[in-house]
């Protein structure tokens, strides 16, 4: 029986090499190509640690968001070994963040470490953010901020107000009243006050490389954010 890992690393080839080598070891590695998908990952499945590569990626902004979501060890792998970055990863909520080996039987060991010391602890985390995802978007609603391929993405209000109720309603189809009493907390809004804030939130989703669905028009009947089947 197989023990599910998750890697968080945009190197999909050395990510294929890592996981044969834990594999033989009777562990399954599940890999995440960027934080925002890590998040989604870890509130959907069970792992026995997080390994996150930080020579590929990005990890700082997401990282106590993650914390947040998740009480399994969170352990970040570098080649850049700095003090500061060591402090910086382990105040937000990192519990390993040191030199990855080229050696297997090295990492494993470090990893079956620090893991057998977090469950001594046993650490839990009670307080979980509401989160909306959607493939590589993420809004976190008590914090009224929004990522996309990890990095924060600047709305303004009625644009903010529209995407979550879209994505919380999403493929389903919501009429003009309807997005103008729960946006704009009024029954009417000219429909051309909608239009322009729909084709801003398009327009900053799409610079910001958002690519697993789409606000789409139905004329007559309103507005729906259609999703990708696998999003």
């Amino acid at each position: 029986m197989y023990v599910r890992f998750l890697l968080v690393d945009s190197d999909a080839k050395l990510a294929v090499a890592e996981s044969a080598a834990w594999a033989s070891r009777g562990m399954e590695m599940e890999l995440a190509e960027c934080m925002t998908e890590g998040i989604q990952r870890v509130t959907k499945n069970d792992y026995l640690f997080v390994g996150i590569n930080d020579d590929n990626i990005d990890f700082m902004p997401l990282l106590s968001t993650m914390r947040s979501v998740t009480d399994v060890p969170i352990l970040i792998a570098t080649s850049r070994f700095s003090t500061e970055a060591e402090v910086d990863a382990l105040e937000n909520g990192a519990d390993l963040f040191a030199r990855w080996h080229k050696s297997p039987e090295a990492n494993m060991a470090s990893v079956m470490a620090h893991i057998s010391r977090a469950a001594n602890r046993g650490k839990t985390w009670k307080h979980k953010p509401r989160l909306l995802t959607c493939g590589n978007l993420l809004v976190m609603t008590e914090y009224k901020m929004v990522f996309c391929n990890d990095r924060e993405i600047e709305l303004a209000a009625k644009e903010y107000g529209l995407l979550v109720y879209l994505m919380a309603h999403r493929n389903i189809t919501l009429s003009l009243r309807q997005i103008a009493l729960e946006v704009w907390g009024y029954e009417e809004v000219p429909e051309k006050a909608v239009w322009k804030t729909v084709e801003r939130l398009r327009k900053r989703l799409s610079e910001s490389g958002f690519y697993k669905g789409r606000i789409t028009l139905y004329r007559g009947l309103g507005y729906r954010f259609a999703t990708r089947l696998d999003a």
